[in-house]
């Protein structure tokens, strides 16, 4: 198959869909990622009908069997949604799926997955049960659930070069973007030697906070050194998050790195909780937890070999790019 992945080429979907390209390839499919962002500037440059021409055109060059996108970015602009209810891939005649990765069921979103409902040549993924049971419960007949993963090709355990050591070696660390939820958990820990990389984090009014921030860190050939350096990985996940489990936990594990989680029920199912992975119920729980692993560094070895075991075992992007496959299948 040959397969058209648009994105926005945004901090967050970016790595995502070149995760999914790269699964995609090792299944022995074609690829081309495109940006969206042109296809829009085309859209708004022209006149109604002929933008969309002329990206019909391009698309068909690529030739896709189908196109996967980031959330809504497969009905990008807002005048075709509220307009004419199509998008570029469906006015394409292109089938499409759709992964979201946060609420479908937002106000800012649902229109856009409103459009979508039980269309001829549309899919839709989602990370979430709960998005899953509520679309259902819609009606929603062309719904799956696809938990997120890694990519086991940048994730993974490495043997630090001293300088990577000095600059990302700590006892506590955390990767993401700021939130309240978040900062007052590392308030709480700033007493060990922790380190902060991500977006944001210059909002906070804790000064000993900020001085343990350094920035954002390349996703692509950073992060898993980060990981592998530091002691203990922190995971706080978004609201967004009910049940299910962010790819930060993934791609710490991948990395063979020890990572404290929020509890989620999607633990029980992907992972044998206590022994591959550890979580928190309450963040309350968190500075007696890390006093316990940190004192325990063969305990923490042992749980983060084991989780990494399990996630290259099934939690890769190659793994759900299969059952993408296997769903899209249907709509060619």
């Amino acid at each position: 198959m040959k397969i058209l992945l648009a994105t926005r080429k945004t901090y967050i979907e970016m790595p995502i869909i070149y995760d999914f390209a790269d699964a995609f390839e090792d299944l022995g499919h074609k690829t081309e990622v495109v940006d969206i962002n042109e296809y829009n500037k085309i859209f708004e440059e022209n006149e109604f009908i002929k933008g969309l021409e002329i990206i019909k055109r391009k698309i068909r060059d690529i030739s896709p069997d189908f196109a996967i996108c980031y959330g809504s970015i497969g009905i990008f602009p807002k005048q075709l949604i509220f307009n004419k209810k199509i998008g570029y891939f469906s006015y394409s005649d292109v089938p499409l799926a759709s992964l979201y990765y946060d609420n479908p069921c937002n106000e800012l979103l649902i229109p856009y997955v409103e459009s979508t409902k039980n269309h001829r040549i549309n899919h839709i993924f989602v990370w979430d049960k709960v998005y899953l049971n509520i679309l259902n419960k819609e009606g929603y007949k062309n719904v799956s659930y696809l938990p997120l993963a890694t990519n086991p090709k940048r994730y993974k355990k490495l043997k630090l070069e001293e300088d990577d050591l000095k600059k990302y070696e700590c006892e506590i660390g955390f990767v993401g973007t700021y939130s309240g939820h978040r900062h007052k958990i590392m308030s709480m820990l700033k007493h060990h030697d922790i380190k902060i990389y991500g977006i944001n984090w210059e909002r906070s009014k804790d000064e000993d906070v900020r001085k343990r921030f350094y920035g954002e860190i390349d996703n692509l050939t950073e992060t898993t050194k980060f990981y592998n350096a530091t002691k203990i990985n922190i995971n706080s996940t978004i609201p967004e998050g009910i049940t299910s489990i962010n790819t930060r936990l993934f791609d710490v594990l991948a990395s063979e790195g020890f990572i404290l989680t929020d509890y989620k029920d999607d633990l029980n199912t992907l992972f044998d909780i206590k022994e591959e992975i550890i979580s928190y119920t309450s963040i309350e729980q968190i500075p007696k937890l890390c006093e316990l692993f940190l004192k325990h560094p063969e305990q923490r070895r042992l749980i983060a070999q084991k989780g990494r075991r399990r996630v290259l075992r099934e939690h890769t992007y190659k793994q759900r790019a299969a059952v993408i496959i296997d769903v899209m299948k249907n709509y060619i």
